[in-house]
């Protein structure tokens, strides 16, 4: 995920701050997205999971990303392909904590 940029986080006082990616239902959070001058994010891996484990250590392709900063959810979601490809995503975040993920996430 690369080039996203957040324009209503621009300022000083973000930099170094950063937005959580979640993988969706458990929202659980899989990578941080630092905030870098200008309210861009740093691209950050988001890793799949090994299949020569038993354990699961990594997303499956399927499953549902979300983005949340502050309590808030961006109304944009990406979807795991399970390739080493690079995703490129502008992210909203709606008034409010809610957004396709559902409250509270």
């Amino acid at each position: 995920m690369n080039g996203t940029r957040i324009v209503w986080l621009v300022g000083a006082l973000l930099v170094g701050a950063a937005v959580a990616v979640l993988a969706w239902p458990e929202g659980e959070v899989v990578a941080h997205l630092p905030i870098l001058q200008g309210g861009y994010l740093m691209t950050a891996a988001v890793f799949g999971d090994d299949p020569a484990t038993d354990r699961v250590e990594g997303v499956a392709p399927g499953t549902v990303l979300g983005f949340r900063f502050q309590g808030r959810v961006a109304a944009e979601t990406v979807i795991a392909g399970g390739e080493m490809g690079l995703r490129e995503v502008e992210l909203t975040f709606p008034d409010g904590a809610e957004g396709p993920l559902g409250a509270g996430v």
